[in-house]
């Protein structure tokens, strides 16, 4: 009897500019960490992944042990550069230095 397959969406971002949308199937019972490693991402990439545990799937936090379902989309979550407040501070001022166009 062969394996039932999965077809899971893998995305992580390495830059805001680099972004990998990766499609795989893998068999029933595949952990995350199974997937990532059957995976094209680079093994660098890879690697941070597993050893920060950062991931998720749709937006919730998960172990490296998790079993997948069909349509999961695991997400490698890289750490925050900048303070999101201090950039929205930022883009407001900007906003507000600019002069409103006047017909």
């Amino acid at each position: 009897m062969a394996d039932t397959l999965l077809n899971i969406q893998l995305i992580y971002s390495a830059s805001a500019d680099t972004i990998f949308d990766i499609r795989i199937s893998v068999p029933q019972g595949t952990s995350v960490e199974e997937a990532l490693r059957q995976s094209e991402l680079p093994q660098d990439a890879i690697a941070v992944c597993l050893e920060q545990g950062r991931l998720g799937i749709y937006g919730e936090k998960v172990e490296n042990s998790h079993i997948l379902c069909e349509g999961d989309r695991i997400e490698c979550y890289r750490p925050i550069t900048a303070d999101p407040k201090q950039v929205r501070q930022r883009n407001v001022a900007k906003r507000l230095r600019k002069p409103k166009n006047r017909k």
